[in-house]
């Protein structure tokens, strides 16, 4: 399988350019739930999977339920984070 490297490289050596869906440069759970809606009627747990959710699983391969709870995640915020005035790069939490 290639890498997302790989592919973007591969890519650049095309004459003339080519182009490629931005899915496949996305992780596991991003690429996964783009184009996706929610449909509490059918599950009301979706209700829970709000932006702070969505933004601190948006690397796992799998969701951690750990951070449907507001507590868990200012916690997780405070000890696995720091703040920075720097240029957001990707991979940064904006909030």
């Amino acid at each position: 399988m290639l890498t997302r490297s790989a592919i973007v490289e591969s890519m650049a050596k095309v004459p003339g350019g080519t182009s490629i869906n931005i899915s496949y440069l996305l992780p596991t759970f991003a690429r996964l739930r783009l184009y996706t809606y929610a449909n509490d009627n059918t599950d009301p747990a979706l209700t829970k999977e709000n932006c702070f959710w969505t933004a601190m699983n948006f690397f796992k391969e799998k969701p951690d339920a750990q951070f449907f709870s507001a507590k868990s995640t200012q916690q997780a915020l405070e000890t696995d984070y720091a703040k920075t005035r720097e240029h957001p790069v990707y991979g940064d939490l904006i909030f």
